[in-house]
């Protein structure tokens, strides 16, 4: 039921509403000026200020222009500031894609050294479809199913050695260099000259090793370890330039962040899917020669990031 306070200096009528957020609504005939108590005047201007504000939704970063810093930027933000105000897609720091960089380029890598390798396996070099071990379709086949089966099981001890003993960084450093070295056999085996010599074969198992250890341990720690650089945990406020304030929102940054980084690892494995064209037309070095220069550039923001990557959870020191 509503209550009716009325007579203040005789013209002023305020209604007010009882509901979860406890509003006062003022009729739209009255008059402040006339109100002399404070008390009374301030939630009247600040429910007007609220409804001249834009309605809340959730913003791309890049529409969002901060004003020169005030008292309230930086500062974390309340319950209610945080159920009342806009929530938006925070800053990125460039750290963060850098990492992104590194697992997308280890995506191609994974993809493009896989998609040629049942035939490589299982025709011979000179038929209708290109071929180099000729091993038939029995022996290639449980090849490719035990490197694909052998990088879904990595990932379990690689999260136990990250989360307990190395940490992110470190594990997938050394996971990126263990498939760097696997990516660099299986290129190194399949030149013309070691397919006839006959040593393709010594070359392309130790290389599915490798690939799948690497690739599963990788794969395992990048993408808790992009989450780990933004490093804002709590909300914040933020101050636009048209004054307005709106809050940060880790939920959406993160779902943000992922939502990029998939949606580019779904377009170079698109890219990746070249190279049974590049077996096709020039041959199966060239094909495993661009996942294995791709793996060895991957290393390059992993390093060049070292003193600047973060990682929110650390090991302790015994």
């Amino acid at each position: 039921m509503s209550d009716h306070v009325s007579n203040i200096h005789g013209s002023a009528e305020i209604t007010v509403e009882p509901n979860l957020q406890r509003r006062l609504v003022v009729a739209p005939n009255t008059d402040l000026s006339i109100v002399t108590d404070a008390s009374l005047i301030a939630p009247f201007e600040e429910a007007e200020k609220r409804s001249q504000a834009p309605s809340a939704k959730n913003e791309h970063p890049s529409s969002i222009t901060s004003c020169p810093a005030t008292d309230d930027d930086g500062r974390i933000a309340t319950e209610d500031e945080v159920r009342d105000l806009l929530n938006i897609v925070d800053r990125i720091p460039t750290r963060l894609w850098v990492a992104c960089l590194a697992g997308i380029l280890e995506r191609f890598v994974w993809y493009g050294a896989t998609a040629p390798l049942q035939n490589y396996l299982q025709n011979a070099p000179g038929g209708e479809v290109p071929g180099a071990l000729g091993l038939g379709q029995a022996s290639a086949s449980n090849i490719v199913n035990a490197l694909i089966i052998g990088s879904y099981i990595t990932p379990v001890p690689a999260a136990v050695v990250a989360d307990s003993w190395l940490g992110r960084y470190k594990t997938m450093l050394y996971a990126a260099i263990i498939e760097s070295i696997g990516a660099t056999i299986l290129f190194a085996t399949s030149l013309p000259p070691t397919i006839r010599g006959g040593a393709a074969l010594g070359g392309v198992i130790p290389a599915c090793i490798l690939l799948a250890v690497g690739s599963g341990a990788f794969k395992t720690t990048v993408v808790p370890f992009i989450a780990d650089q933004y490093d804002q945990i709590e909300p914040c406020i933020l101050t636009r330039k048209t004054g307005e304030k709106v809050v940060t929102s880790r939920e959406l940054t993160i779902t943000y962040i992922y939502n990029a980084f998939y949606w580019a690892v779904n377009v170079v494995g698109f890219f990746a899917d070249s190279t049974p064209l590049l077996e096709k037309y020039v041959g199966f070095w060239v094909a495993y020669l661009v996942p294995c220069c791709c793996m060895w550039l991957a290393l390059i923001p992993i390093l060049l990031g070292r003193n600047h990557f973060s990682e929110l959870f650390q090991i302790a020191d015994d």
